[in-house]
């Protein structure tokens, strides 16, 4: 859960299934119990790992590659969302840092 300086709270939900657990959503959202199971999965995004974040002072930085589509569907009343497409190298790079927890980015559970 992250909460922006006025107590709003943003969730970053994932839901894994599969013998290997290789089949994942993801959803940003203001709710806590969303993509419980997989009929839930409206405006989630779909893949393993399908972005790197960062949140400071209020805005969610989301950074993936650029020829994925991230569109978060849910609004915010004191949260920014910025999105950063990313050619690959630049992507690689992050998910590393993300990997050591450097510079504040994280990865998706």
């Amino acid at each position: 859960m992250l909460v922006s300086s006025k107590g709003e709270k943003l969730y970053i939900n994932t839901l894994n299934w599969g013998v290997t657990d290789d089949n994942q959503y993801t959803i940003i959202t203001k709710d806590a119990g969303r993509l419980k199971n997989r009929t839930d999965t409206v405006s989630a995004i779909n893949g393993l790992s399908p972005f790197v974040y960062r949140f400071r002072g209020d805005t969610l930085s989301v950074f993936y590659l650029e020829w994925k589509e991230i569109d978060i569907k849910e609004r915010f009343k004191s949260i920014k969302i910025d999105y950063n497409p990313l050619e690959n190298r630049e992507y690689m790079s992050i998910i590393n840092k993300a990997g050591k927890g450097e510079e504040g980015y994280q990865l998706v559970p």
